[in-house]
């Protein structure tokens, strides 16, 4: 079960939440805020994306053991260990062998992000053989919000929500064309949004990393 990488997610998703609650606070007006305003609500999203990123590595690391010791791994493993024979060794010298790969695999997983659908699909199917999440997250958020959600609907949210947090990280959230220095304008409730898709897809990858762990 990956119950401290929940713990770790759900614990920065709470701080997602403190920095939105902050916006009405310090903006305090009607009208356009200011950056440092606006850049609260970005800074909330990049860390909203970070936190899924997080949960994705963190939760399929701590399956490793269980699944190793039944040999239930996906075809990652045999590529990691035709890749770097020695290290997989060196964790059969181990007390515990299966901590030891799991810390292994952890170090592999870390030079990636995962935060795209197709990403988070990947890794979890190629090195855990666990069913995309997509399908219980979208019945997580049909029950929380009442509308109907597609499987389709959760990706293209999501990878929506990661194109923007690129934007922010890589490019300073700046408009595209033209020559002014302005930023695209963003919104209270477009983050709330994203924070709320972010926390149902982080509910869905643990229900299914755990339910491959149960009956492996």
């Amino acid at each position: 079960m990956a119950a401290q990488a929940k713990r770790a997610f759900n614990k920065t998703l709470v701080r997602v939440d403190g920095l939105l609650a902050l916006h009405p606070v310090i903006h305090g007006t009607s009208g356009r805020p200011r950056r440092h305003v606006s850049d609260i609500l970005r800074g909330a999203l990049v860390l909203a994306v970070a936190a899924l990123d997080s949960l994705v590595v963190d939760s399929v690391v701590e399956a490793v053991p269980s699944l190793a010791r039944k040999g239930a791994l996906g075809k990652t493993a045999g590529k990691w260990i035709r890749e770097d024979p020695e290290a997989v060794l060196a964790c059969l010298a181990e007390k515990d062998p299966h901590a030891a790969l799991s810390a292994l695999y952890k170090a592999q997983l870390g030079q990636v992000t995962f935060q795209r659908a197709s990403a988070i699909e990947g890794v979890l199917r190629d090195v855990i053989n666990c069913e995309p999440p997509w399908e219980q997250a979208a019945s997580i958020l049909s029950r929380q919000s009442g509308d109907s959600w597609a499987t389709e609907d959760v990706t293209q949210e999501l990878d929506h929500y990661v194109s923007r947090r690129n934007k922010i990280v890589h490019g300073g959230d700046l408009k595209t064309g033209g020559s002014s220095a302005a930023a695209e304008p963003i919104q209270l409730p477009y983050v709330e949004r994203a924070a709320v898709v972010v926390q149902g897809i982080g509910d869905g990858i643990s229900e299914v990393v755990d339910r491959r762990v149960r009956n492996a």
